[in-house]
């Protein structure tokens, strides 16, 4: 059925009343469960961190290829390859961890009154941050490690 123009106007779209926290709480949760997407970013960063570290552990060894080998000629063993490597990938990744963690409570501090201290930066957080930084070192450096270690 066509509708003539001049009757438009009692056309009507039904309306909803609700306060301003509950139209703030739909708008999130029409985005969507914000945690699992944060954890999601999360992940995705640490991968790249991860990859971007191994690329440069592996460029890293790459390039002492002949220091490995007098190493080896001098009587040390893949331990002590692996070693070196470890601690070539820590150097790596823990400033910059410790560097990111301080700058990320120092701004949660800045966070107004109003704000809940959700977004504060609790001591796990800062542990849990520290732990990733290790296994992305430990990670990254053991397939250069494994690699070089079986040269002869």
């Amino acid at each position: 059925m066509c509708v003539p123009a001049r009757m438009t106007w009692m056309i009507v779209s039904p309306t909803r009343s609700m306060t301003e926290r509950a139209s703030t709480e739909n708008n999130l949760q029409a985005l969507g469960d914000t945690n699992a997407f944060i954890s999601m970013v999360t992940a995705a960063v640490l991968f790249m961190l991860l990859f971007l570290t191994a690329n440069t552990m592996m460029q890293s060894a790459e390039e002492r290829i002949a220091e490995f080998a007098v190493m080896k000629t001098l009587g040390f063993d893949d331990k002590g390859i692996a070693a070196l490597l470890l601690a070539e990938a820590l150097v790596q990744c823990l400033p910059a961890a410790l560097v990111g963690l301080w700058l990320g409570a120092k701004l949660a501090m800045l966070m107004p009154p109003n704000v809940p201290r959700a977004y504060s930066m609790p001591w796990p957080a800062i542990m849990v941050g520290l732990v990733a930084a290790l296994l992305v070192a430990a990670i990254s450096s053991a397939l250069p490690a494994w690699r070089y270690g079986r040269r002869p």
